[in-house]
């Protein structure tokens, strides 16, 4: 789904749609805002096929983890690839009138129509790029497959920071925990890494001591 709203300089992709409108990204303050239904034009009507439900809304499934919007307020690598993700997942779920169809080469390899590069999309999503250096251009998939969405390499990125899932990314320590630590977990945990980083350097005045006899 992609929407023309009030205040953007371009078409959006859809993360949602929640009770309140469309879940878009602010892509000038990086969080989420949603859109009421008379505040943008609708472009493309179909929605994702990897939109989870919740409570009568809908969005990917991140967006309801616990820590997820805080996380990505507070500008955590994880939530903000995982946006980074998404959001192009969503730009380019679904085939575009406005895109030409590449010439097909055989053995899965297909000719961009604007430089000629010849290249294996690897992807069912509707859009695939170009993959010249200097080109890069935007065309719809002759091997776009609603049902194999989710083999595409764009979608396996996904799966980096995985391990981060459901935790608590935490300002101060630029870590994650799996709940908000609190101030005496933060100062005891300052004291291990400064009692570790002491005898770190003890160890190396020691090991150099011997080498040196």
């Amino acid at each position: 789904m992609r929407i023309d709203a009030d205040g953007f300089a371009e078409i959006e992709p859809v993360f949602g749609i929640l009770s309140g409108g469309a879940l878009v990204l602010d892509p000038s303050a990086g969080v989420f805002r949603t859109i009421p239904a008379d505040s943008y034009r609708m472009v493309d009507d179909r929605a994702s096929a990897w939109w989870a439900e919740r409570d009568g809304g809908f969005a990917f499934p991140e967006f309801f983890e616990p820590y997820f919007t805080e996380n990505l307020a507070h500008k955590a690598p994880r939530e903000c690839f995982v946006v980074e993700c998404w959001r192009e997942l969503f730009d380019r779920e679904h085939p575009r009138d406005d895109l030409p169809r590449p010439e097909y080469f055989g053995r899965g390899l297909v000719m961009c129509p604007v430089c000629g590069t010849i290249f294996e999309p690897l992807s069912f999503l509707g859009v695939v790029r170009c993959t010249g250096r200097e080109c890069r251009a935007e065309m719809n998939n002759p091997f776009y497959d609603r049902e194999h969405l989710n083999e595409s390499i764009e979608w396996k990125r996904l799966s980096h920071l995985v391990e981060h899932r459901n935790r608590y990314f935490c300002v101060k320590t630029r870590k994650y925990y799996p709940v908000p630590p609190t101030n005496w977990s933060l100062f005891c945990e300052a004291l291990s890494e400064r009692l570790k980083e002491m005898r770190r350097r003890r160890e190396e005045r020691r090991r150099k001591y011997h080498k040196r006899w």
